[in-house]
């Protein structure tokens, strides 16, 4: 393996904050190894996998399915298998791969030099994207000590119209409705705003970035720049243009729209994508953050109060009532 590999930087941020679109801006940057799709790793393995329930063997499959097979299905979606030999990564990956399939900073790093290896990545700086990642940054950097994060940021209610669109053909075939969705971004999408906020506390600027979507999409090349200097590369003008494989890709989204350049098309679209019902239940579970990162409320307290208590009913019904008066 190739033992020149840099420190990752990890992208991250809640489903459908924008973090494809920024991911694939540092696509085709002379000093950026960038692998293509979602890790997979840091939810779809850990932690669960790593209990002692499961066999080398099961967990090895399981590798096997949610990073190289989705990576081919990824692949053959964007009409880019010719861009990647995937079963050669495959075949690298799992020859260096020892016998221990718990330790996750052995995984990502055997995961990286193959990547490396079948990209001509020697002395690049890795840059890895998966969903939610923030909850982990503590266990992270101390897997990865120089590791760098990029928290990406978006008004929650945008988020959420952006989520909106994708239950009808999407998510409602994992068995999610549209209110299972917003429950979903009011835990998620808020544990990983706070819990982004005590990184940065944490772990410094120098170590943790916090972006706001709206920011990138409004000021493009200084954002970028600013990014380029926490990651102590060189700005570059692919850096204003989202590929991968340094192929051109279209944005990552439900309506059939297709974005092959940083779009603001849908940025604070949500009063025309969600109901107003739904814009008051977010704001109210998102006021202190909404205020902290500058996304102005709409609806007065009393209105955000009652939605809230509206779908309560639903939502404690939903997850948390237990009926025990069926046992009398």
């Amino acid at each position: 393996m190739n033992s020149s590999i840099k420190s990752p930087i990890f992208i991250c941020g809640h489903r459908k904050s924008g973090t494809t679109m920024f991911h694939n801006l540092f696509d085709g940057h002379p000093e950026l190894l960038v692998y293509p799709s979602d890790l997979n790793l840091l939810y779809a393995y850990f932690p669960t996998y790593l209990l002692p329930q499961y066999s080398n063997e099961e967990r090895k499959q399981r590798l096997n399915k949610i990073l190289f097979d989705d990576l081919n299905n990824d692949l053959k979606s964007n009409m880019l298998y010719d861009k990647l030999d995937v079963d050669k990564f495959r075949a690298r990956f799992f020859l260096k791969l020892s016998d221990d399939f718990t330790d996750m900073k052995h995984i990502i790093n055997t995961f990286i030099f193959a990547f490396s290896d079948v990209s001509d990545g020697a002395g690049k700086i890795p840059v890895i994207k998966e969903t939610s990642i923030e909850i982990y940054a503590s266990e992270i950097f101390t897997w990865f000590p120089d590791a760098k994060f990029i928290h990406l940021l978006r008004d929650p209610r945008d988020n959420y119209a952006a989520l909106k669109s994708g239950v009808a053909q999407y998510y409602s075939k994992l068995g999610e409705n549209e209110k299972e969705t917003l429950a979903s971004l009011i835990n998620r999408a808020k544990i990983g705003m706070e819990t982004g906020v005590y990184n940065l506390n944490k772990f410094g600027p120098k170590k943790y970035k916090m972006l706001k979507f709206e920011a990138l999409i409004q000021n493009p090349e200084q954002e970028m720049k600013s990014v380029a200097e926490f990651m102590n590369i060189n700005f570059e003008s692919s850096l204003l243009a989202p590929t991968k494989l340094n192929s051109q890709t279209s944005g990552n989204n439900f309506e059939g729209n297709k974005f092959f350049q940083i779009s603001a098309k849908n940025v604070g679209r949500w009063q025309e994508r969600i109901t107003d019902f739904e814009a008051q239940i977010i704001e109210f579970h998102f006021e202190t953050l909404m205020n902290k990162f500058g996304y102005p409320l709409k609806f007065q307290k009393d209105e955000r109060v009652k939605a809230a208590a509206e779908f309560y009913k639903w939502q404690n019904y939903r997850y948390f009532y237990n009926d025990r008066f069926k046992k009398l």
